[in-house]
């Protein structure tokens, strides 16, 4: 039994903790482990009010670095653990809303949900929590709420650095 009063807040250098989900595309996945090698972009919404936040995030990021292969997102729907009759209910109204071209990158997380509160250091439901990690799976910048173009600068800058050759990331700063 987990005791949720000792896990602590997730922060810039953590390894970001497993979890299994499923896209809406029905593709079994494991997180961070899918994600090993590449750039993972994480957002976690708990209500779906937080999904026009994750759009704030994702539509200037994917502009901005449409180029970029080794950057994969991802949008984990957060619902607690119901009976298999219950899931397939939300699994159909999650396709309902989302597009079918974002469905590959749309996870679906059905389970416990105290401990992921204790990880983000949830205040609100209704705000997403963003993850940004590097090639090891450590995290590297940790926000929530809606982006702003404070938010995207700094994020921004990450996956920069993120990206960038020893050689170019020395010559751009």
């Amino acid at each position: 039994m987990i005791s949720y009063l000792t896990i602590q807040p997730l922060d810039k250098g953590d390894i970001f903790p497993e979890f299994h989900g499923k896209t809406l595309t029905n593709q079994k996945l494991v997180f961070p482990g899918n994600l090993k090698g590449k750039i993972g972009l994480l957002f976690f919404t708990f209500m779906r009010e937080g999904h026009n936040q994750v759009d704030s995030w994702l539509t200037p990021i994917q502009k901005k670095y449409s180029d970029l292969p080794d950057l994969n997102h991802f949008s984990v729907s957060m619902v607690r653990e119901y009976n298999k009759l219950h899931r397939f209910v939300l699994n159909r109204s999650f396709r309902w809303f989302i597009p079918k071209e974002n469905r590959t990158n749309t996870v679906f997380y059905s389970g416990k949900l105290e401990k992921f509160y204790c990880y983000f250091n949830v205040n609100s439901l209704s705000d997403c929590y963003v993850f940004l990690l590097d090639r090891d799976n450590k995290i590297q910048y940790v926000e929530c709420g809606s982006a702003n173009s404070e938010k995207l600068r700094d994020i921004f800058l990450v996956i920069n650095k993120l990206t960038a050759t020893p050689k170019e990331f020395v010559t751009e700063h």
